[in-house]
């Protein structure tokens, strides 16, 4: 549809105009494509790893304006496998563990009893760009990261992806 890819003007005086779309003001774009203590800290780690938002910061792809890896995608038409695994209510560490996430980014700071219990350890905390305002954020590394590449020592065959599903539910799934 010509509208979505050349959408009309908007008339805001006499001498001024602008597209429907907010991310095209300047200040908005700007503000996504900035930095900050949490893209630059994730900018310096040189290993293979996902991140994985949380909260208010799951529904936002801002990190891939960094080439930063996210659980959570690049677009909203996901692969029905991927959204299926997701969904499956497998064990949380399960699914860290096999999507190579190595840190959490999260708006909520987690004491450090907390932090201790999931297996975490704050590496830096500041002021993150979601959604046209910044809000505080925390960023988690997650003790048990594994790499990207595994190789196994066993393979468990199943009859059907719903079998697959459950035995991704265990609490430790091998």
């Amino acid at each position: 549809d010509s509208k979505i890819v050349n959408p009309p003007k908007i008339p805001l005086s006499n001498t001024q105009s602008y597209s429907p779309s907010v991310m095209k003001q300047k200040k908005y774009l700007d503000a996504h494509f900035k930095s900050g203590n949490i893209i630059d800290y994730l900018s310096s780690d040189e290993t293979r790893f996902r991140v994985f938002p949380i909260g208010e910061f799951k529904q936002n792809n801002r990190l891939v304006a960094f080439n930063i890896e996210s659980t959570n995608g690049y677009h909203p038409a996901k692969l029905s496998i991927y959204e299926n695994f997701i969904k499956s209510k497998a064990e949380v560490e399960t699914i860290v563990k096999l999507m190579n996430v190595k840190y959490f980014l999260s708006p909520q700071k987690f004491s450090n009893k907390q932090a201790e219990s999931l297996s975490l350890r704050r590496v830096e905390s500041g002021k993150y760009y979601n959604n046209f305002r910044y809000l505080d954020a925390y960023l988690y590394e997650y003790l048990n990261f594994e790499p990207r590449v595994q190789f196994l020592s066993n393979v468990n065959y199943v009859e059907s992806k719903q079998d697959g599903y459950s035995l991704l539910k265990r609490n430790k799934f091998d």
